[in-house]
């Protein structure tokens, strides 16, 4: 009768399982990165004429157990300089800023998960 030796099996069970366990913290904290990335460039892309604007963009919810965070400009006319009106163009601040590093993230959750399984 043969018999198959698997060497190192219970090395990588250990590392999945603590990937899995940890998955949850690496993407939540990746997204925290993500969030102030965002907030820094929309204040950078922000128009500025009081710095009103500016200075109100931020996170004003973060939730690890759901998974989300909520970055907002608490200026009330935020919405008129993002979306425009029919008496002005658009200045948009938030969009480009969430477009710039949504291109980013994808590879920099993958980069995590990698870091988690070497673990």
């Amino acid at each position: 009768m043969s018999a198959i030796e698997v060497e190192g099996l219970d090395e990588t069970q250990r590392k999945i399982s603590n990937f899995i366990i940890n998955l949850p913290d690496a993407a939540f904290e990746t997204m925290e990165d993500a969030a102030e990335e965002i907030v820094d460039k929309a204040k950078a892309y922000a128009p500025v004429k009081t710095g009103y604007l500016r200075d109100h963009i931020d996170i004003v919810e973060r939730n690890k157990s759901n998974q989300f965070i909520i970055i907002e400009s608490e200026a009330p006319y935020s919405q008129f300089l993002e979306w425009a009106t029919v008496k002005m163009r658009a200045q948009p601040f938030m969009q480009p800023a969430v477009h710039e590093v949504a291109q980013k993230l994808a590879a920099k959750m993958v980069s995590k998960m990698k870091e988690g399984l070497n673990k």
